[in-house]
């Protein structure tokens, strides 16, 4: 039984250090570094490119691609919520008699040795001054006790005791920081999905894992739209989506980069884009309109054909045949151009010759020569668009303990445990006046507090 309490003292003295909170602070800290510097939670095989073989395998056994939630990152963390409880809890027994004693606590000794004191001579008698000062000291402090000792009155009074549990307010918004950051990462996920302009979708992937997960509804983009800059670059994507329950449109909200679409605990970020590229069956049966622009005249004609059909080109300048569609093109053999259309044009006189038709770069034949430039016409480029999924119990505990956080520390800094202590001394014709004060910090303040005090109880008595 003793070894039993012998084993639990050094556990409690092991985790009631200070040092240790030094030490898992800056281990805490220092790993945030690593997360800083490694990009948290991209495919596996871009940090293999990135720091190849031997340091890839190296950090994926680590956890360094997905810092904060690997298990030795999350022991740090409780061992840090373990440390917190202890040391708040040792030290609060040692406060307790301060903060809730059955009898406020007056040490004669320690006024005495106050920085803090003031003093001034009136005429008025003793009486007198404990009815006007009495009153006054009340209306100031919460708890006030006046005693007769021999030829002298003092006066103890004191406010803002309850101050001093500050700093325990702080240690209890750091637990749920803690204990949100926890709860986060042990319930919570991050998913991905991609929508169709005008689609829906109820299924995502767990980013680290890769595990489909179902949403319990859907989301339907209803439209999607990206604003480019003079240089090329995307400006800003903003996605219309709808959120379809039970065959019911519960929910229709824009969003774009950092607002999101809330429902049911899950955030709907805007992360990303991509082009929607129709496939061959798309294409199937469906008639394509080619626009047809005669160099010399400058004419303009319309065509309508489907995949395999041969149309009259313009002018009666040969035949036309519409023979394939491919989601992606090498132009060259080096730069994809997208989706397009393979034809061959025969003409009058002379070999055929096989004709690319991108759908989104509508004067690429322009560089072919030959009498006509061809492209697809009325072809309205889709989109889809990448929603990143979160859902993270801990926020609403994260905020408490922000909130709670604001709370103590406008109480450990701007708030303080005052105590005085006013000596009525008669001096013959004169009685001698002395004030003290104590506090717990801002022992400056309080000396300018005492002054003040005794400059308006001066006051009273003229």
């Amino acid at each position: 039984m003793n070894s039993i309490k012998l084993i639990f003292n050094d556990l409690w003295k092991f985790f009631a250090s200070v040092k240790l909170s030094v030490i898992l602070l800056l281990s805490i800290a220092s790993s945030s570094v690593i997360g800083t510097f490694i990009p948290q939670n991209k495919p596996l095989d871009d940090y293999f490119h990135t720091y190849g073989e031997r340091l890839f395998t190296l950090f994926y056994r680590l956890g360094f691609f997905d810092l904060y939630h690997s298990r030795w990152f999350t022991f740090l963390l409780i061992l840090l919520t373990i440390n917190i409880i202890i040391c708040s809890i040792d030290r609060f027994k040692k406060n307790y008699k301060i903060i809730f004693p059955k009898t406020p606590l007056f040490p004669d000794s320690l006024f005495q040795k106050s920085r803090a004191q003031a003093s001034f001579e009136v005429e008025s008698p003793r009486n007198t001054l404990m009815e006007r000062y009495e009153p006054y000291i009340r209306r100031r402090f919460k708890f006030v006790k006046c005693l007769k000792e021999g030829d002298s009155y003092r006066i103890y009074a004191e406010k803002g005791r309850w101050s001093r549990l500050g700093v325990y307010i702080i240690h209890l918004s750091v637990l749920l920081l803690l204990f949100g950051g926890l709860l986060g990462g042990v319930m919570g996920f991050r998913a991905f999905m991609m929508i169709p302009e005008g689609e829906s979708r109820g299924v995502a992937k767990i980013m680290k894992t890769g595990e489909e997960i179902s949403l319990g509804f859907d989301i339907r983009c209803n439209d999607f739209h990206v604003g480019f800059y003079e240089t090329g670059q995307p400006e800003e994507f903003r996605s219309s989506l709808t959120v379809v329950e039970d065959g019911k449109e519960v929910l229709t909200r824009s969003i774009i980069v950092n607002d999101p679409l809330r429902y049911k605990g899950l955030s709907f970020y805007q992360s990303s884009y991509r082009p929607d590229t129709p496939d061959a069956e798309y294409f199937k049966d469906r008639e394509i309109s080619l626009k047809f622009k005669m160099k010399d005249s400058g004419f303009e004609y319309v065509e309508k054909a489907k995949i395999g059909d041969a149309v009259e080109a313009p002018e009666n300048t040969g035949t036309f045949i519409l023979k394939d569609y491919r989601s992606g093109f090498l132009f060259g053999g080096v730069r994809d151009i997208g989706p397009c259309f393979i034809a061959d044009f025969v003409p009058d006189q002379g070999e055929a010759v096989e004709i690319v038709i991108p759908l989104q770069h509508p004067r690429f034949d322009h560089m072919r020569g030959g009498d006509f430039i061809v492209s697809v016409e009325d072809f309205e480029q889709r989109y889809m668009t990448g929603l990143q999924i979160t859902k993270d119990p801990g926020v609403p505990v994260v905020y408490a303990g922000f909130i709670i956080m604001i709370a103590g520390f406008i109480i450990t800094f701007f708030v303080f445990h005052q105590r005085i202590r006013l000596d009525i001394l008669d001096e013959g014709a004169h009685r001698r006046i002395i004030v003290f004060g104590l506090s717990n910090k801002h022992e400056t303040g309080m000396v300018l507090n005492i002054k003040n005090l005794a400059e308006k109880l001066e006051r009273l008595d003229q």
